[in-house]
């Protein structure tokens, strides 16, 4: 079932927003939120990644980097 875009690209917008911010916990909390919405969203994992990265939490980005280039056919 696909999910609210709406609620996605708001969750995302807030994300990027506290990214540029440095806050790091909000921008986790955001992207976490719209990968609800849309669970296989690679933007949405991306920046879950990168706020995992930025709050210290290396081994669980590493892991999500590692499934996104798994995921890329490109790569």
């Amino acid at each position: 079932m696909p999910g609210n875009r709406a609620l996605f690209d708001r969750a995302m917008e807030q994300s990027r927003e506290a990214a540029r911010q440095k806050q790091w916990d909000e921008a986790l909390k955001q992207a976490a939120r719209a990968l609800q919405e849309f669970p296989t969203d690679l933007d949405a994992r991306s920046s879950i990644a990168v706020a995992l990265f930025n709050t210290g939490k290396y081994p669980q980005a590493l892991q999500i980097l590692e499934e996104l280039r798994a995921a890329d056919t490109t790569n």
